[in-house]
């Protein structure tokens, strides 16, 4: 009985550990997602051709986005020019699909986004939700393409790097993926069901 005590409390013990490791680990996540502004295109449909048109309209808002962002230094900033320019990310889109005589419609907004986990090169992001561009293409029914604008990972003139916005524990994160598996998943499956609620 003294034997099943120790163990009881042993056992005890390490759920605790375990339970404020990962509400550390949720607030660190947290704080990353307020750091981060991201581009969200949605594709008509996961027909090849339509998934194609995606890629386009992606190279297109890319490189439009790479001038207009290139002397933000802050995320406000970003913010606010995405939000002033919704109307020509849209023209733009549309007039790309047009050049291959596609006339589906096209609507952009900067709104909450929620994204799963996801890796872009060495960096990984927790699941959750973020402020985003979103793109939504036709029906809006298929796959979808994604990346960070700020601090940007695919914006080629930008200069502002992910560890520039962070500081070095968020960093740690991000750049850590194999160290922190099992708490991206715990996360991705906290932050998937709030949005089942929320729906």
């Amino acid at each position: 009985m003294y034997y099943k005590k120790i163990e009881l409390s042993v056992l005890l013990a390490l759920i605790f550990t375990i339970t404020l490791s990962c509400f550390d680990f949720s607030l660190e996540c947290n704080s990353i997602r307020n750091k981060v502004f991201r581009l969200h295109i949605l594709a008509n449909s996961d027909s090849p051709c339509d998934q194609e048109l995606k890629l386009k309209v992606r190279d297109r808002l890319i490189v439009f986005a790479d001038e207009l962002f290139a002397s933000s230094d802050c995320l406000e900033t970003v913010e606010t020019r995405a939000k002033q320019n919704t109307e020509k990310f849209k023209e733009k889109a549309e007039d790309e699909l047009k050049k291959y005589g596609c006339n589906l419609p096209v609507s952009v907004s900067v709104t909450p986004c929620y994204f799963n986990t996801r890796t872009y090169e060495n960096v990984t992001l927790p699941a959750g939700v973020y402020q985003a561009l979103q793109v939504k293409i036709g029906q809006h029914k298929g796959k979808n393409w994604w990346c960070v604008m700020y601090p940007s990972l695919c914006l080629p003139s930008s200069t502002c790097k992910i560890e520039d916005t962070l500081d070095d524990s968020e960093t740690r994160v991000v750049e850590n993926k194999n160290k922190y598996i099992v708490k991206f998943k715990i996360v991705e499956l906290i932050e998937s069901v709030k949005t089942l609620f929320k729906a």
